[in-house]
């Protein structure tokens, strides 16, 4: 199976006909094989049910949160540990921290070098993908 991976920044949405394009090309391309499409990021504002089965859609934090629990499985002393910490720094230099509850906001805070206030911000904004994220699929 092959995967198509479309990503948008935050705010920036996800285009149906860009998805209609994408999987028309892949298939002419490749006749015969199986895809699938992942829309990562801006996933608001249209019916997904409509592409079950074909377009699978995935917040940023969705990623982060699946990198960053697959990473507390992994020994950090391995080369996939050392990616995966990797990826996760690289999404705080960005703002986005890994979401532990609420009970843990203070110790992320401090884990991805922000302010209480701004991770406070950030952790809105994580909720708010991430149930969003859970109506559309």
């Amino acid at each position: 199976m092959d995967v198509i991976v479309e990503a948008k920044r935050d705010g920036e949405p996800q285009m149906e006909e860009q998805w209609r394009n994408e999987l028309a090309g892949h298939c002419n391309e490749y006749k015969g094989r199986s895809r699938v499409l992942i829309a990562l990021g801006g996933n608001i504002g249209f019916e997904i049910s409509k592409w079950r089965g074909r377009v699978y859609p995935c917040s940023w934090y969705a990623l982060l949160n699946a990198v960053d629990s697959t990473l507390g499985a992994e020994a950090s002393g391995m080369h996939t540990g050392r990616i995966l910490q990797d990826t996760v720094s690289a999404f705080a230099f960005f703002g986005y921290c890994p979401y532990h509850g609420d009970a843990g906001l203070v110790k992320q805070a401090a884990k991805c070098k922000m302010g209480y206030e701004r991770y406070g911000d950030i952790l809105r904004r994580a909720k708010d993908s991430l149930a969003a994220g859970t109506r559309s699929a």
